[in-house]
């Protein structure tokens, strides 16, 4: 419990405490949240009156709910109404201990101003997984600045995958089945990896959780054998059935990889393979016929380790003799060196406008169109960004969609960044009239990944190995945490990245799209950038997330200390906030009613008293996050009118530019403010 002296505070245009805080000392707490903490008792606050006393900060309660005051309360002079103004710093540390160690974290639309549901599995810990103690889930309510309990599925869900079905309902399936023996190796070869689970549950926002039915068991194989994933990528189609890529299968699985993609049906509670191609295989580890190496008299021959070698067979055309039947049409990639390795621990993948879901993170060594109807690999194999020479895995590199505006019909657009820097890529619309064909694109103008504008760093910027990119509702990109430190095995919190970034997309907002800058015969009139800002004081390694809330904050949590796997001494239980520069901003606007739920292509309406100076509005989906990634975050511009009461907005067309789900509903007014808070809006 901390005692902490009051030196300044913010208020609104009415005068009412937004904000208390000490500027020397560099906190500030949410007038809300430092009640809560005098109500729970989790901290105290002073002030000095006039003759240097202190005068403790106590709760009143009145007609208009609870207020902060001074004890005694006999003079203005010592009324925390007469302090000084100040600007809070950009970050907080809302909650000193989460209770379990937050890997995983989904913002739920459930309460007044919305929670954050938060879980570990086994917490990275094999202490807990030896004796079943991975039951840990907790839910952190915003508007309470409280950490409630839940229970948990009965699973583990460390490195599980996570997305959200049409309802609104988070819904995790994989995890791991068990440990095999420390993390060192984890991810061994052929099938040394730790095992993959098959169950799958959803969050009924009540903190309770339900039973779904389980992944399927390996394809092609007699039994109720093998299946399930560990570290697979999860995301909810048009449809709002889930598509689950990658991960390592249970122990009792054949395959070293998951490599044939699931669906997942919310409504028939079943879950079905895509069939078509394999995606994301590790190549190397998907066995041929070998034979025995014998010398002239049919002695084994041995290696230096004294171990017998074993030789793949070929066939009369000097091809590999397969030990696996491959799909119809799919062979073994054999053209680059890098694509027998694949990258299949949460690979980067996006639904985009169309249909298609654009795989971002390299499979056979270059980012493709997979069609979920046909499970076939379609377009142009575009040569993914240099990661100086070392293989993409999900500790070394980070991906988000850019805002999907109408003004160009919600043109996909994504920013990478990864070991040598910072690339996007802007994709075609072959769906639409007039469109190129995905199998044209390859001889006609086919989309690479190029540099952006330069990072706003002195000297080389720093790496963000395990760093979070949050979508805000300004359009830019927040980029937070990661470790400064090339390669693989070095991940030592001393080399923490602490200051945050913001990248701004090149967006013309009068047109309503994302400007760029190598289509622009004249030179772009409007330039992508970037910047820092304040540093973060908690450090977020391995296994840390972040989240935009609906006040316009970012939440952060989690982190494993020097990447390290142990007891809580090595795990990160601090909640720290980032406030964006227009947080604290008196002229934000506000919604005063919205529906809780629309329909594609629906015209719906708003109450907000601001209407006559909102620029913008968008829908922002709920994110899911795990491993520096959230698959499910995406901002879908919307156009509006304004009426006499607010405005009059349409929903996106379809699901394949918003898929069914929990969105927050943004209004921005003049001067980029987005408003106060974000309503949720359920789109079905």
């Amino acid at each position: 419990m901390a005692d902490r002296h009051v030196t300044h505070a913010l208020r609104d245009t009415d005068g009412d405490i937004l904000v208390i805080g000490n500027s020397e000392e560099g906190w500030a707490r949410d007038a809300r949240w430092a009640i809560q903490d005098l109500l729970l008792r989790r901290h105290s606050y002073f002030v000095h009156g006039t003759g240097g006393n202190r005068l403790d900060v106590i709760v009143v309660e009145a007609p208009s709910g609870h207020h902060l005051r001074t004890r005694p309360d006999i003079s203005e002079a010592n009324n925390l109404d007469n302090l000084e103004s100040f600007l809070p710093p950009a970050w907080d540390i809302p909650i000193t201990h989460t209770e379990i160690f937050a890997i995983h974290a989904c913002l739920v639309p459930h309460g007044p101003e919305g929670q954050v549901l938060i879980f570990g599995g086994d917490e990275h810990d094999m202490s807990l997984s030896d004796i079943g103690a991975w039951r840990n889930t907790r839910v952190y309510d915003i508007a309470s600045n409280r950490i409630l309990s839940s229970e948990s599925p009965d699973v583990d869900l460390f490195c599980c995958g996570h997305a959200f079905l049409s309802s609104g309902h988070p819904f995790v399936a994989g995890g791991t089945e068990l440990w095999r023996g420390h993390h060192a190796g984890a991810h061994e070869q052929p099938r040394d990896h730790w095992g993959g689970a098959r169950e799958s549950a959803s969050y009924s926002l009540n903190y309770e959780w339900a039973a779904r039915s389980d992944m399927l068991p390996q394809p092609d194989r007699e039994g109720n054998v093998g299946g399930g994933r560990w570290y697979p990528t999860l995301i909810t189609l048009p449809n709002g059935r889930i598509l689950a890529v990658g991960g390592h299968p249970s122990i009792s699985d054949q395959r070293h990889g998951a490599w044939m993609p699931e669906i997942y049906d919310p409504v028939a509670n079943t879950w079905s393979y895509v069939g078509g191609y394999w995606i994301y295989v590790n190549w190397r580890d998907v066995e041929v016929i070998r034979e025995r190496r014998e010398d002239a008299e049919g002695n084994p021959v041995l290696d230096e380790d004294g171990e017998e070698i074993f030789d793949p067979v070929l066939d009369d055309d000097g091809q590999l003799q397969e030990l696996w039947e491959f799909p119809d049409g799919q062979d073994r990639p054999t053209t680059n060196a890098n694509r027998s390795v694949n990258y299949l621990y949460y690979p980067r993948i996006f639904v985009v406008p169309g249909g298609r879901v654009f795989l971002a993170s390299p499979n056979d060594d270059f980012s493709r169109f997979y069609d979920t109807g046909t499970g076939l690999l379609s377009g142009p194999e575009i040569d993914p960004p240099d990661n100086a020479g070392i293989l993409y895995r999900e500790t070394n590199h980070t991906a988000v969609l850019l805002p999907l505006l109408p003004g160009d019909n919600y043109r996909p657009h994504v920013l990478m960044m990864n070991n040598t820097g910072s690339y996007r890529i802007s994709l075609p619309r072959p769906d639409l009239e007039g469109g190129t064909p995905l199998e044209d694109l390859a001889t006609a103008d086919p989309p690479e990944w190029v540099a952006t504008a330069p990072r706003d760093w002195d000297g080389t910027p720093p790496l963000r190995h395990h760093g979070v990119a949050t979508l805000l509702p300004t359009g830019e990109v927040f980029f937070s945490g990661g470790i400064n430190e090339e390669g693989e095995a070095g991940l030592s919190n001393e080399n923490a990245t602490l200051q945050g970034e913001v990248y701004t997309p090149a967006i013309d907002w009068e047109a309503d799209r994302i400007v760029v800058p190598e289509e622009e015969a004249d030179g772009p009139a409007i330039t992508e950038s970037w910047r820092t800002v304040a540093p973060a004081s908690v450090v977020r390694n391995y296994h840390s997330v972040a989240l935009l809330l609906p006040n316009g904050r970012v939440l952060t949590a989690g982190s494993n200390v020097d990447g390290s796997s142990g007891g809580d001494h090595l795990k990160e239980f601090q909640i720290e906030t980032y406030s964006p520069p227009w947080f604290w901003d008196t002229g934000r606007p506000e919604i005063d009613d919205a529906p809780g739920s629309i329909s594609y292509g629906e015209e719906f309406h708003i109450d907000t008293t601001a209407r006559d100076r909102i620029e913008r509005a968008a829908l922002m989906r709920c994110g899911t996050v795990t491993h520096a990634w959230d698959g499910d975050q995406r901002y879908v511009g919307l156009d509006f009118s304004v009426t006499s009461t607010g405005l009059r907005l349409t929903a996106p067309p379809d699901g394949t530019i918003a898929p069914p789900g929990p969105y927050m509903l943004w209004i921005i007014a003049e001067g980029d403010l987005p408003c106060q808070q974000a309503p949720f809006v359920i789109l079905n």
